[in-house]
């Protein structure tokens, strides 16, 4: 994965999206993100 650097706006939606489903969904959104 390519590091990228967020805005802590950008973190704490992140945050939410972690609290909300897994670490596995999360690198899904950030391939489609990207």
């Amino acid at each position: 994965m390519i590091p990228v650097t967020i805005s802590e706006e950008a973190m704490e939606f992140i945050n939410e999206k972690i609290s909300d489903t897994g670490s596995k969904d999360l690198i899904v959104f950030f391939e489609g993100f990207g």
